[in-house]
């Protein structure tokens, strides 16, 4: 199960953060076996984030997945990442940060994988 947490000082509108949680979905089936179905996503907006006294647009995302990718599959993952959050929500890709965390272990329907 893919995990994304997000974490913006933008403040988004209830529609704005469904269709965000929807079209990370779809961005997820960049990784081969992930699904918008197995992700869960967690948008947090209106953060106090502060870079060095700036005041525009910030952006942290956390991409926690079971398992090793590919670098070219996260790479292409970020890109897109990037490219939706520039056009369709205003945060320019010098203020945003994606990182990834693959774990060895899970633990998902109660069963240690």
């Amino acid at each position: 199960m893919p995990y994304i947490n997000i974490n913006t000082n933008k403040q988004l509108a209830p529609e704005k953060k469904q269709e965000l949680q929807a079209k990370l979905g779809d961005l997820i089936s960049i990784l081969p076996g992930k699904t918008a179905e197995q992700t869960l996503i967690k948008i947090s907006d209106g953060c106090d984030m502060y870079r060095r006294g700036f005041d525009g647009p910030l952006c942290m995302i956390e991409i926690y997945l079971y398992q090793m990718q590919a670098f070219q599959n996260k790479a292409e993952l970020s890109g897109a990442i990037v490219a939706l959050l520039e056009k369709d929500y205003g945060v320019p890709a010098s203020n945003l940060y994606i990182k990834f965390e693959e774990m060895p272990i899970w633990v998902s329907n109660g069963a240690l994988k």
